[in-house]
């Protein structure tokens, strides 16, 4: 059939209307039907689903990879996509209305024949349990309890369709919907994956059938307080026939692709080795020449390097495959495509495993294998190690815990792995202080007439900005200022200034309107030359206007090279390395900040993205930084009388709407006054709007609708510490941060205003609400609400006031960017401070509450108030 499908025009019509929501991700994740058959049905079911047992979904997302929304984006996004469809003019009776209703599962499943091999979501959510024998009556709320079953075994399903590649997903669907029947190769990376999540699917839903009766009940017991990989381990231990155990048997095969640590109760892990658990087994292994390093539960290869800075690191990478692996990896595939076709004939459910003929697909695979290994060879990493031994320590399980829930050690292995991989590299193609300035005293030494010389007048330009070698062809000479407002959107270098011109990034929120209440930006960044480039200029005959030049020729990139190897002739040194030598200056000298060095070098190093979405700095203060970092025997400007930059609103870099200092306390001021005169309502209202503005402020809590507030712990004589989730849905993105003294009192005097009101506390922890001016009727306080309380004193959203905490820590109070990511909440996805593999010291946060974010509440004139007092 010509055109697209459904699918495919669904998701351009939706992005016409909501770019922000990747529907490509949304829909794989889903696994929505090319036809869109029960659409909006069954994205009501999944989005009910996914709220109420997110939290094993992001468990579960944390074991697989993919690209994917997290559980609260998969809402979200399931709640536009609703939304959308809504205001369409779809008929009642369009297929994509269709409501979800099966018969029991004797009977043919209606998408049965179309997609129960290829997409697993939507089949399993046609849930109606088959009534007994007799007045042919149910359980008491079976139904209901089933479909919860259903909708917390989703979970799992979500995890394993996250596995597959979006863009792979359309394509497979744009076959199947053009020519009428499913392709031979779905689009799951792992066939072992698709294989599992097909038969646990299936019996999923053959538990609607009498037979599986006993096993449904025992997996609905305990469903309000165990989760569904619990139960399945409860269920492993009690007697059943070879029905029921085959039928768990599929299960847990999915919980152990997809649930993160589990393993059958029972299971001998491999690191069992016979000796009393809970003890440590000290094992040597020889130094193989071909490089392997065998971990526990997983072959791996190991490599080495030594960095000049005399850092060891190790990086643990898949073994090289086999005759043996590959068969292996050929016949799960080869089962998985098996299975497939059987479960698409099977419309009566009659088919079994047995049918399929497993010997003859093990001598197919094997004959594969052997036809694509053949000729391949693996480079040994190291050739010429020793035949010394070497000690490794593997530790068993503790003593007494569960082998259910404690994590396999392969898995911590990869997680440490994942957490190294985002720090600062340590190995040799680090770039040492001394080396980059050898470098820039060798440039000095070159030939004044060396046909390389635009080109290594390019490299030092590169090294003193942390710009890639290539990215400064464009690099221009101006003679002075005034020559200099033509070009703006170059890199430049003044000569009589000795100064760097360089384009500011675009900032954050640049589309939105300016206000009188932020800080002013500037659209070019001037840094002060601390690295002689003018020296080398002259001495190259290169100071002079102009451009230096516009093709990087390859004899240009020879001289270069030969260049570095005579600077440093015991170093292997790259131009890419010169490149990333400032980035990583930068952070050592600003306390780890990565919003100031991705605005220099424009270089994105782990969430330096989010950093930048919020962060605002002053001229001075990257003037400063920058000269910092080339100037080693200069005291800091706060030990030499110039002290820091005063709190005015002067020109700087970074988002926009980021409200200065006096804007804040103009804000604040403001409420007061409203919280002192107007109607009662008006009062109430206000004083509202002052606790929200106090809780951004004082914990950089973002501004939410719901709130989901706690007191984990107050020990006595620190700061009372404050649990929330304020962002996602899950506890693996809790907040954790101290509250200020100041904050705390104005929090209990919000709190017994309200008892003493008596107004409804929809929220048991902590509510916000308002009164309507006009009915008097209360509801939760939204951001909105405060944003007309406060126009035309304070013209930007409460959000701002995020921005301006994290600005205002970090330029006033000199607080560090790994203290400051804790207390913003900024971290990559399972790199929280708050995650079982962090070191981060708790006890900071309190320092950070009673110092610095004290101070900034006094600074911004914060006090605590007390309620309006007034009776309605």
């Amino acid at each position: 059939m010509a055109g697209n499908s459904p699918l495919l025009a669904l998701g351009k019509d939706f992005h016409r209307s909501h770019p922000e929501v990747d529907f490509p991700v949304l829909a794989t994740q889903l696994s929505l039907l090319p036809n869109l058959r029960y659409l909006q049905d069954g994205l009501r079911r999944s989005c009910l689903a996914i709220a109420r047992h997110g939290s094993e979904l992001a468990l579960c997302l944390r074991a697989v990879p993919g690209n994917r929304f997290e559980p609260d984006e998969l809402v979200h996004s399931v709640e536009t996509l609703l939304s959308w469809i809504d205001q369409q003019a779809w008929p009642q009776d369009d297929p994509r209305r269709k409501l979800m209703t099966g018969d029991w599962g004797t009977t043919r499943h209606p998408l049965a024949g179309y997609c129960l091999s290829a997409c697993f979501l939507w089949p399993n959510l046609f849930y109606a349990p088959e009534p007994l024998a007799g007045n042919g009556k149910l359980l008491l709320d079976l139904d209901d309890r089933y479909a919860d079953l259903m909708g917390e075994f989703s979970m799992y399903v979500i995890a394993a369709q996250a596995t597959m590649d979006p863009a792979e997903y359309m394509a497979y669907c744009a076959r199947w919907w053009h020519s009428k029947r499913l392709p031979s190769r779905p689009p799951y990376p792992d066939r072992r994956v698709l294989n599992r999540v097909a038969y646990a699917s299936r019996v999923m839903r053959r538990l609607t059938l009498k037979k599986y009766r006993a096993l449904l009940l025992a997996l609905l017991q305990n469903a309000d307080s165990a989760p569904f990989h619990e139960r399945v381990s409860m269920a492993l231990e009690s007697p059943w026939d070879d029905v029921e155990k085959k039928a768990l048997k599929a299960l847990t095969r999915l919980l152990e692709d997809v649930r993160l640590g589990w393993r059958r109760p029972g299971a001998k892990s491999a690191l069992a080795t016979g000796k009393q658990r809970g003890t440590s087994t000290r094992v040597t292994q020889k130094n193989l020449r071909d490089g392997y390093l065998r971990l526990p539960e997983q072959h791996a290869m190991s490599m080495t390097e030594v960095s000049t800075d005399g850092w060891k690191v190790m990086s643990v990478m898949p073994q090289p495959a086999t005759l043996k692996t590959l068969t292996q990896e050929l016949l799960l595939a080869k089962e998985a495509e098996a299975i497939s076709q059987l479960v698409e004939g099977d419309s009566e459910g009659e088919a079994e495993l047995a049918d399929i003929d497993l010997a003859a697909l093990r001598e197919q695979a094997g004959i594969e294998a052997e036809r694509e290994i053949d000729g391949l060879e693996w480079m040994p990493v190291e050739e010429s190690a020793g035949a010394e031994a070497i000690e490794s320590i593997l530790l068993d399980e503790v003593a007494g815990e569960s082998e259910s829930t404690a994590p396999p050690k392969s898995s911590s292995i990869a997680a440490h792995i994942r957490r190294f991989r985002y720090g600062h590299d340590l190995t040799k193609d680090r770039l040492t202080f001394r080396e980059a300035n050898r470098i820039l005293y060798a440039l000095m030494g070159e030939p004044s007439d060396s046909p390389a010389r635009e080109a290594l007048v390019a490299l030092h330009a590169s090294i003193a900005l942390g710009r890639p070698l290539e990215s400064l062809r464009a690099l221009e000479v101006r003679e002075d200022e005034r020559s200099d407002q033509d070009r703006k959107g170059s890199i430049r270098y003044v000569l009589n200034k000795k100064r760097w011109v360089l384009p500011a990034p675009p900032a954050a929120w640049a589309d939105l309107a300016r206000t009188h209440d932020e800080r002013p930006q500037c659209s070019q960044m001037w840094l002060n030359d601390h690295t002689g480039f003018v020296e080398l200029l002259a001495h190259f005959g290169l100071a002079k206007p102009g451009s230096l030049f516009q093709n990087f020729t390859e004899p240009m990139k020879r001289g270069v090279t030969d260049f570095l190897r005579r600077a440093l002739p015991r170093t292997e040194v790259t131009t890419t390395q010169c490149a990333k030598f400032l980035h990583r200056e930068l952070l050592t000298v600003n306390d780890g900040d990565l919003g100031l060095a991705v605005l220099i070098t424009g270089h994105l190093h782990g969430h330096a993205a989010s950093v930048a979405h919020y962060a605002h700095y002053r001229a001075p203060t990257m003037s400063d930084v920058y000269r910092r970092a080339w100037v080693r025997d200069r005291p800091h400007p706060e030990n030499n009388g110039e002290g820091k930059p005063e709190n005015n609103p002067v020109y700087g870099y970074g988002a926009l709407r980021v409200p200065t200092v006096e804007s804040v306390a103009r804000k604040l001021e403001h409420l007061r006054d409203r919280v002192r005169h107007g109607s009662h309502r008006e009062r109430h209202n206000a004083f509202t709007a002052y606790t929200l503005a106090s809780l951004v402020l004082g914990t950089a809590m973002r501004p939410v609708v719901s709130l989901d507030l706690d007191l984990p712990a107050k020990v006595r004589g620190l700061p009372a510490m404050l649990s929330f989730v304020d962002k996602a849905r899950t506890d693996y993105h809790r907040r954790v941060v101290a509250i200020p003294r100041t904050l705390e009192a104005h929090l209990r005097s919000y709190l017994r205003y309200l008892l003493a009101r008596g107004l409804p506390r929809e929220n048991a922890s902590f509510p916000l609400i308002y009164i309507d001016p006009v009915t008097g009727a209360p509801e939760r306080f939204r951001p909105s609400h405060a944003v007309g309380l406060t126009t035309p004193a304070f013209e930007l959203e409460v959000y701002a006031l995020r921005r301006f905490v994290r600005t205002h820590l970090r330029e006033v109070h000199d607080v560090a960017g790994e203290d400051l990511d804790a207390w913003m909440g900024h971290w990559l996805h399972r790199v929280s401070p708050h995650d079982f593999l962090s070191t981060y010291p708790m006890r900071r946060l309190c320092g950070l509450a009673e110092g610095p974010v004290e101070q900034m509440l006094v600074e911004v004139g914060f006090v605590p108030l007390k309620g309006p007092t007034w009776q309605d």
